[in-house]
């Protein structure tokens, strides 16, 4: 009787520790998710605000004036360095996404 009492003790602390690190992982899981949200978030909102301008800009008419077309050039400009330098914001939803999927393959 013994025996099967240390048996089952060893079971049930095998199965409390895989139960423990499953927890674990979710929970790193858990925290992995909200950081792709986050950035999720943060890039759906900036594309919501850029997405407008971008259009506007590119639904002008070129003018036939040379001061319209210069300040018309000098606002796509600002626009086209406004999405490169933003583009990290994609590239972190990106990054982020990579490294969930990573961890769900590991699990």
């Amino acid at each position: 009787m013994k025996h099967e009492v240390t048996q089952l003790s060893t079971v049930y602390q095998d199965l409390l520790a895989r139960a423990n690190r499953l927890f674990d992982r979710l929970s790193q899981l858990g925290n992995k998710q909200k950081d792709f949200q986050d950035a999720l978030n943060k890039a759906m909102a900036w594309l919501k605000d850029v997405t407008p301008r971008a259009q506007k800009v590119l639904s002008e008419p070129i003018s036939a004036e040379p001061k319209v077309v210069e300040d018309q050039l000098n606002r796509t400009k600002g626009l086209q360095n406004e999405i490169l330098s933003n583009g990290r914001l994609i590239e972190g939803v990106k990054h982020v996404c990579i490294i969930c999927f990573m961890s769900v393959k590991l699990y």
